[in-house]
């Protein structure tokens, strides 16, 4: 085992730190040092990035939230830091590779607006529950909607042949 190190500057707040790897041998640890201080690829500290990514979060939560109020979506119950998370969690659900809301002609959007009013998808913690669930998403509107129309006597559409929805999406 062998350890490589290499001091670098901070281009942020011009803090100086030091960046290690471990590797399987002298040879490939000298090859990343001469790598790493030839192409300048550390070029900021961890606390800079840490400061960026909450910023870079902070942002696109408030970009979330502002078309999610244009869009008129529902306001979320939960705490500010819960709201502030499930709120980008739906948005970027919506827009995403699996509903395509903005795509979705007006029965889907309709269909899917009143799904989301539902009570207890106005609350952070199912989108916060159910953030690595994409697809599934679709198979409990399509399973509500079903449920919901089965006396009537026309044809119920699934979320499979809606507009833009992926056809592995259920």
């Amino acid at each position: 085992m062998a350890k490589a190190e290499i001091t670098c500057t901070c281009a942020g707040c011009g803090k100086t730190f030091e960046v290690e790897r471990s590797f399987s041998n002298r040879r490939s640890a000298d090859e990343w040092v001469e790598w790493a201080t030839s192409h300048e690829y550390y070029t900021e500290c961890p606390e800079c990035y840490r400061k960026r990514m909450i910023q870079r979060r902070e942002d696109q939560n408030k970009l979330a939230a502002g078309m999610s109020a244009d869009m008129g979506l529902p306001e979320l119950s939960g705490s500010e830091k819960q709201i502030a998370w499930a709120v980008k969690i739906r948005f970027d659900w919506l827009m995403g590779d699996y509903c395509h809301f903005d795509k979705l002609q007006d029965e889907g959007k309709n269909i899917i607006m009143e799904w989301l009013r539902l009570d207890d998808h106005t609350t952070a913690k199912f989108w916060i529950e159910n953030r690595d669930k994409d697809h599934k998403f679709l198979k409990m509107i399509d399973d509500w909607y079903r449920a919901k129309t089965e006396n009537t006597a026309e044809a119920v559409p699934s979320v499979a042949h809606w507009p833009s929805s992926s056809s592995n999406a259920i």
